[in-house]
């Protein structure tokens, strides 16, 4: 990301659409491998933490709670680290991080584009979400 996130410590992925092969060699066509090691879906990680505020279809969840906290952050990372090893016991707690090797400028040329955050609650993409006189999206 170009600005800080509530992951400091998080690695970020980008897989990019007809980039997937078997053997990477960096290429267009050729950006990433991946195999499926198993899935845990938002209904499984949000039960770790029943709430009464964020509800949807009766179902309601504290897991979201303080989203922007970087110490939530690194609970919520560990509670789906937690979820999908009970539901997956024979598979690696952690997989390896392998570094990334990207260089930006072998790919693209400088831009003149300001970095917003569109989390910001001032500038971003996101602002008027945070506007005390806009109604919700959706109702309760």
């Amino acid at each position: 990301p170009d600005t800080d996130t509530q992951a400091p410590d998080g690695v970020w992925f980008s897989f990019p659409l007809g980039g997937k092969c078997d053997y990477p060699t960096g290429s267009h066509s050729c950006t990433y491998s991946a195999e499926e090691t198993g899935v845990i879906s938002l209904a499984e990680l949000e039960n770790v933490a029943p709430g009464k505020d964020q509800c949807c279809d009766g179902l309601c969840t504290d897991f979201w709670v303080n989203l922007f906290d970087v110490e939530k952050t690194r609970w919520r990372v560990q509670q789906a680290l937690d979820v999908f090893q009970r539901k997956y016991p024979d598979s690696p707690r952690e997989l390896d991080t392998v570094p990334c090797d990207f260089r930006r400028e072998a790919w693209y040329s400088d831009d003149d584009f300001a970095r917003l955050d569109p989390w910001d609650k001032t500038e971003g993409c996101m602002k008027e979400r945070f506007q005390d006189d806009v109604q919700p999206m959706y109702a309760p």
